[in-house]
């Protein structure tokens, strides 16, 4: 397989289990490689590391959540990612600017 085949196929994976607390290591490990090799060659064909793909990717899916699910509690939500709700709250500021709240309204 060549690199960007190994990346697509990593980002489905993740895709797929983007509400457990994936690590870096499974990862590397579902792509049969070593955790530094694969960490180089995703960055390379993302720009982004693993764990700051994976931390926009849950922010990014909660977002479209807290749109589509108004009926559910912020830290439900946030809970679906892995987050408790003062670290979701931290970690959302930092891609939106805004808070989980602001950003529903």
């Amino acid at each position: 397989m060549i690199n960007n085949e190994i990346v697509s196929d990593a980002i489905e994976y993740i895709l797929i289990h983007i509400g457990e607390n994936i690590t870096l290591e499974e990862v590397a490990d579902h792509s049969h490689m070593s955790v530094s090799y694969f960490s180089r060659i995703f960055k390379e064909q993302t720009g982004q590391s693993v764990y700051a793909f994976i931390k926009r990717l849950k922010i990014e899916q909660s977002a479209m959540k807290l749109k589509m699910e108004a009926e559910r509690s912020i830290t439900d939500i946030a809970q679906d990612y892995g987050y408790s709700s003062s670290n979701y709250s931290v970690a959302f500021h930092q891609y939106h600017k805004k808070a989980p709240s602001s950003f529903r309204r």
